[in-house]
C-alpha cells in the first residue's frame, strides 16, 4: 500500500524532548499480489517521541498505523509501522 497524506502533529510538552501525536487524511493505493488494485481515501496516525527537536538535526521514534477506507478481496488494506526518524 502506498499513501500520501496531509495532517497535523501535536507535541504534548514544549521542551527539547517531547512525545507527539500525528494524524492525517490520506489518499491510499493498494495492489496486492496478482489481484485487483484499488485506491481511495484513508487515514494515517502515529504516536512518537522526538529527541533534540530544537536543534537543526534531531531524531525520533514513531509507531504508525495507516488504513484505507476501501476493501479488497483480502480485506481492508492497512499497515503498521515502526520508524526511526532522522530529521534536519
Amino acid at each position: 500500500m502506498v499513501s500520501l497524506g496531509a495532517g497535523a502533529q501535536y507535541y504534548f510538552v514544549d521542551k527539547i524532548h517531547s512525545p507527539y501525536l500525528f494524524g492525517a487524511l490520506a489518499y491510499a493505493w493498494a495492489d496486492p499480489a496478482e489481484t485487483r488494485s484499488d485506491s481511495d481515501w484513508g487515514f494515517q496516525s502515529a504516536i512518537g517521541y522526538h529527541f533534540f527537536r530544537a536543534n537543526p538535526v534531531n531524531i525520533g521514534v514513531e509507531l504508525s498505523y495507516t488504513r484505507a477506507f476501501f476493501s479488497l478481496d483480502e480485506g481492508v488494506p492497512q499497515v503498521y509501522g515502526l520508524r526511526f526518524l532522522f530529521l534536519w
